[in-house]
């Protein structure tokens, strides 16, 4: 089972600043947008692995290494999941699995309360 560590964004402002201000990201980390359906990597300074969620946390949608400057829309996703780039291939997971979320932890940065989850999906669960 691979596992990511991202940071909830639930609230109009933390999905609007999102991962803006930083210029790498760790391997198998990042930011879970939720709720939303669509994204923008305006202002970004790297590329960014995207996995679309439904409702029930299944995978609709894989764009690995999406550009700065690039939007990218999924009809049918309730929530996205941002990660470094090469996270996609390095996890393995398909679309229609099914991710499972761990406890939520919360963690302080750049000022913020964040709250730090962890996401795995079942070995090949479609």
């Amino acid at each position: 089972m691979k596992r990511v560590c991202v940071l909830l964004a639930d609230t109009f402002a933390h999905r609007a600043l999102g991962l803006l201000a930083r210029s790498h990201l760790h391997a198998r980390a990042g930011i879970w947008l939720r709720p939303c359906s669509s994204v923008h990597c305006l202002g970004m300074r790297m590329p960014l692995d995207l996995i679309f969620l439904d409702a029930n946390n299944r995978i609709v949608r894989l764009e690995p290494s999406v550009l700065p400057s690039r939007a990218i829309r999924c009809a049918g996703a309730r929530s996205v999941l941002e990660l470094g780039n090469g996270s996609v291939s390095a996890l393995g997971w398909q679309l229609a699995d099914q991710l499972r979320v761990g406890v939520a932890r919360r963690t302080q940065s750049s000022g913020r309360v964040w709250h730090s989850i962890t996401v795995s999906a079942s070995e090949h669960s479609n």
